[in-house]
């Protein structure tokens, strides 16, 4: 009987050890087709960001009453001195930013954000060129409402994202109610200062108010996000 040659590892055929290495060309289409994906999709969520953005800016002047019966018979306090139905709608962002952060990550929806905001502006800069002849003297807000309401709304934002990605994981509240309050806790710590420093209104009873109606909506987005946890899956299968 014919002795067996003991197998060796050396004599595998080099087709059972090639390594699936892709070529300059290869890895140049792998990476602009995903480019394009991701640009895809950070574009269609900018897309959907859009109309809060640009909505809200066409109802800052309409006062939202709706909240005023909470503090009496105070004319200084009422809640539509300082909330308009703009305000409220630009509101609904942060939540709607909480439910992409969980599908897609912090990166993609950054970058949407970024991408929505400057097509708002090019859509206000398209309107304020088509109102000017018709604009009168004192019918464009101040410099300071503009850095004041814009500028606090768009950090307030980007601070919802990231926090959202950096709290995620463990108990499935804590990332979307963090990521929230603490959005909106910027944005008016942001808003109120720079708007009414100095005036004789009283907006830090205004900042109060302002935390205690959002603190309500980041509570009621819970029963929103807890229904939606299994039709949104999270990103690369994180809990939260």
């Amino acid at each position: 009987m014919a002795q067996q040659k003991p197998h060796n590892i050396h004599d595998e055929t080099p087709e059972a050890w090639r390594v699936n290495v892709l070529t300059p060309a290869e890895r140049l289409r792998q990476e602009s087709l995903r480019a394009a994906y991701f640009a895809f999709v950070a574009g269609s969520y900018a897309l959907l960001l859009l109309p809060f953005l640009f909505f809200s800016t066409l109802f800052l002047d309409k006062p939202w009453a709706v909240f005023d019966g909470f503090v009496g018979y105070r004319q200084d306090l009422a809640i539509s001195n300082w909330l308009s139905t703009g305000e409220a709608v630009m509101a609904l962002t942060i939540p709607l930013l909480v439910l992409l952060t969980r599908r897609r990550g912090e990166a993609l929806v950054g970058q949407a954000l970024f991408f929505a905001w400057m097509l708002a502006a090019l859509l206000w800069g398209a309107l304020l060129f088509y109102l000017l002849p018709q604009l009168e003297d004192g019918d464009m807000p101040s410099q300071r409402f503009f850095w004041g309401y814009f500028g606090s709304w768009f950090i307030g934002q980007f601070f919802a994202v990231g926090i959202y990605d950096i709290t995620r994981g463990g108990k499935w509240w804590r990332a979307p109610f963090y990521a929230s309050v603490i959005g909106f806790a910027v944005q008016s710590a942001i808003y109120f200062p720079v708007l009414y420093w100095a005036s004789p209104v009283p907006w830090l009873a205004w900042l109060v108010e302002a935390m205690f109606l959002k603190t309500a909506l980041a509570v009621a987005f819970l029963t929103i996000y807890g229904l939606l946890r299994r039709t949104i899956r999270p990103w690369l299968g994180l809990s939260g």
